[in-house]
């Protein structure tokens, strides 16, 4: 058997406790009206017994004595005179007390309520007739036994000394079409109300929340987009207004570390050119040659390290691409410096996207596929949007380490060494340049050898504001 679960989503859990709350209250609110109106009933008999008794009380002690029986009328309703052994009943002490005011202590009054069965009144008489009466009362229930009427027993003193005993019914209860309906229909009603508050409530409260995360989730691709708006509750106009300041704190953190990360690449240039002279004149060739190297490793590193820091405080508008005319590009540029790149397959689709992310995106992943296998194809297809492939047939990397090379300075040594290979540095670049294009970078191992990035545009969330049509 499946055991329910706590909804996961704040609007799911406010949804159910509304609907709950909702529901408990309205059965709360029924019970409670329904008792308030047995009581009310209650007290209504009483009060209207109790006129009875005190009218009853002043026609017998105006009648004679011998007449006073026959002034009980007839009826299931009437009060009868009790003669012979008075039943046995359970003291009623409120009603005693209410008649007790009303009548004076003289009357010394007594009520009791009789069980079900001593309020049955006593059929009349059968005629000496052969035939049968119906039974008494009349039943209306076509054969059924009536309930026994409620009823009580009132003893009391008389003007002249005589005590009586009256079996008074107290008359029938409240009609069933007087009581608040509770049928399915009801109830069916009910909950739909119910329901359909507690989800317009529950989108209420987790709209500005809702707002609050995509424009998150968007701050990660561009830092320089608008502010949120300030409106809604107090609680949501302190959320935003503190967002928006940990906006201006996140671009300004963002454009001081550029601005010394290029201050500090500016001024190692002049030392690294002036080191750069002074290797040239180093007498021994192979020497030379190797410090001349290990000095362009560290201005490479220098470079990459400032284009990656850059990255995060450039924005660039999104515009309409051509992706075939993108790829054709890419492909005759890299022709003309002497590779041997080719593009296999036409889209005829343009992407909404940022041409320089992208672009740069590709770009690594070129050089990355040239400067280990020597060769490089271009594609792209349409596949929950575009699809854009660069494959090659080097060595590969090992499968444990196709996530970790994306990592800063990760590099993998035994396939690309650091002599044919950079600083690691690339792919990185090369996955927030998909990111910032609006796409998703992966790559995996090619069936008989090479390696395959695919980069996926049209898969990540609206954020992105990406789109994919036909030209």
């Amino acid at each position: 058997m499946k055991r329910l679960t706590w909804p996961a989503s704040m609007a799911s859990q406010l949804f159910a406790i509304l609907l709950l709350g909702v529901i408990g209250a309205a059965a709360l609110a029924f019970i409670t009206a329904s008792l308030e109106r047995r009581q009310a009933e209650r007290h209504a008999r009483s009060q209207r017994l109790s006129d009875r008794v005190v009218d009853l009380k002043a026609v017998l002690e105006a009648a004679p004595e011998g007449l006073r029986a026959t002034l009980l009328g007839p009826g299931p309703e009437a009060p009868r005179l009790v003669e012979g052994q008075v039943p046995v009943g359970t003291p009623d002490p409120k009603l005693t007390g209410q008649l007790a005011q009303r009548l004076g202590g003289a009357a010394n009054v007594l009520v009791s309520e009789l069980p079900g069965e001593a309020c049955r009144p006593r059929p009349p008489p059968a005629p000496p007739a052969a035939r049968p009466l119906p039974p008494w009362p009349p039943d209306p229930s076509g054969g059924r036994p009536p309930p026994p009427p409620d009823c009580r027993l009132i003893a009391l003193d008389l003007r002249d000394g005589q005590r009586v005993a009256l079996i008074f019914p107290l008359g029938p209860k409240a009609p069933p079409a007087d009581r608040p309906p509770l049928t399915p229909a009801f109830l069916l009603v009910l909950a739909i109300a119910a329901a359909i508050l507690a989800l317009v409530v529950s989108r209420l409260a987790t709209a500005p929340l809702a707002r609050l995360s995509k424009v998150a989730t968007a701050l990660g691709d561009d830092l320089d987009q608008p502010p949120l708006q300030i409106e809604g509750p107090q609680e949501v106009r302190q959320a935003a207004s503190a967002f928006n300041a940990m906006q201006i704190r996140l671009k300004a953190h963002v454009q001081e570390r550029t601005q010394m990360l290029a201050a500090i690449t500016h001024d190692l240039q002049t030392p690294m050119t002036r080191q750069r002279l002074r290797l040239e004149k180093v007498g021994d060739p192979e020497l030379r040659a190797q410090l001349i190297a290990d000095q362009s490793a560290m201005l490479d590193l220098i470079r990459d390290g400032l284009d990656l820091a850059r990255m995060t405080g450039e924005t660039e508008p999104l515009v309409e691409l051509d992706v075939d005319s993108l790829l054709h590009a890419l492909c005759e540029d890299a022709v003309r410096a002497g590779h041997d790149v080719s593009v296999g397959g036409e889209t005829g689709l343009t992407i909404q996207t940022r041409p320089q992310a992208l672009q740069r995106c590709l770009s690594n992943l070129l050089d990355n596929a040239l400067k280990y296998a020597g060769a490089a194809d271009l594609s792209a297809s349409s596949e929950l949007g575009v699809v854009i492939r660069v494959s090659d047939r080097g060595p590969g990397i090992p499968s444990d380490l196709l996530e970790a090379v994306f990592q800063p300075f990760h590099r993998v040594e035994r396939s690309r060494s650091r002599r044919t290979g950079g600083v690691g540095l690339g792919l990185t670049i090369a996955r927030t340049m998909a990111e910032r294009a609006g796409g998703d970078l992966q790559i995996a191992n090619r069936a008989g050898g090479g390696l395959e990035a695919s980069v996926r545009l049209g898969a990540r969330s609206p954020t992105s504001a990406l789109g994919v049509r036909n030209r």
